[in-house]
């Protein structure tokens, strides 16, 4: 029409119709078309729960070792150093390089355990892997 001949041609009056009824065609075929590949890519709901327990779980074993390596110290702080050494082996068990450390001090030093170079070499050997300054 001329009475549009002034609108530039990007204009989407001025863009051919795939159809005689403009109201008939998808608005947004992008999007209808990317839907399927974005669902496609969701995780379900049962393998983002699992991750998030796994996630969890390690967040926890890791608390758990903190912890028990903390009441270690305490322990060993107040001069009960059996009960010391019960808890840096539990926090060794479940990972914790400053307890692996600190455990091997233990059985390098006799202290509540009896003494044990090769353990001790052990302990700090697994610590050092975690990057245990000291170990």
């Amino acid at each position: 029409p001329s009475h549009l001949s002034h609108l530039p041609p990007s204009h989407p009056s001025q863009q051919p119709s795939d159809s005689a009824h403009p109201e008939e065609r998808p608005r947004h075929r992008s999007v209808a078309a990317a839907a399927p590949l974005r669902e496609a890519r969701l995780p379900s709901h049962q393998a983002v729960l699992q991750q998030a327990l796994a996630e969890f779980e390690t967040a926890t074993r890791s608390c758990s070792a903190a912890i028990q390596h903390a009441i270690g110290l305490q322990l060993a702080r107040e001069g009960d150093i059996r009960h010391a050494v019960d808890m840096f082996r539990i926090a060794s068990a479940a990972g914790s390089a400053k307890a692996q450390y600190n455990l091997g001090v233990c059985y390098e030093q006799g202290r509540g355990v009896d003494r044990d170079m090769a353990k001790a070499a052990e302990l700090y050997q697994r610590s050092a892997e975690q990057g245990h300054g000291r170990a």
